[in-house]
């Protein structure tokens, strides 16, 4: 009997040890490296008023866990092309959202869920505004775009991520850094 009680002991202090070791960590210029590759693709997809719109990301700036909060913000600032009438029409865009991430096990992926839009506004032809009346519009873009696109994705190839997985991984979220730890 006491030999099971102590091999339980073990097992259950060598669990609580684990959940401290971080199987990767990444923080926010990560994610920010990582959204300046896949924001390109959404340029292909954008349309405002049925109009063809060509993105030009200028900054993309990732907070992670602000204030103690388990969630990621990120602002955007951006050029869009609108093309009509054979002309080009420059508008400064700039997006500010915030959302929770969660890990997807099957994907060995982080994505951003419950996007809220914190602050939008467009700079064009000397009209400077908030983007009130599109909101819904760029929500719906934003969040589909979230949707398909993590904003960190883990190394299959890394020999650590692959042994980790199997036993399952948890998220923990600190101020400027996500860290990836064995799961319970």
């Amino acid at each position: 009997m006491r030999i099971l009680l102590l091999i339980s002991i073990i097992v259950l202090s060598s669990c609580k040890a684990t959940q401290n070791l971080s199987v990767y960590s990444f923080d926010d210029a990560d994610i920010e490296a990582l959204l300046r590759s896949e924001l390109p693709q959404l340029s292909q997809r954008l349309s405002i008023m049925g109009l063809p719109v060509e993105l030009e990301v200028g900054t993309v700036k990732v907070d992670i866990g602000p204030d103690n909060r388990d969630v990621v913000r990120v602002e955007l600032g951006s050029t869009a092309s609108i093309k009509a009438l054979m002309l080009s029409y420059p508008v400064g865009l700039n997006l500010r959202v915030e959302g929770s991430p969660y890990y997807d096990a099957d994907k060995q992926a982080i994505y951003l869920r419950n996007v809220d839009l914190l602050d939008s506004n467009v700079d064009a032809g000397g009209f400077r505004g908030n983007l009130n009346m599109l909101d819904k519009e760029v929500m719906v873009l934003v969040n589909g775009f979230l949707n398909q696109n993590p904003i960190y994705k883990l190394d299959p190839n890394d020999t650590k991520v692959r042994l980790m997985t199997k036993l399952g991984l948890d998220m923990k979220i600190e101020e400027g850094k996500i860290r990836i730890v064995p799961g319970n």
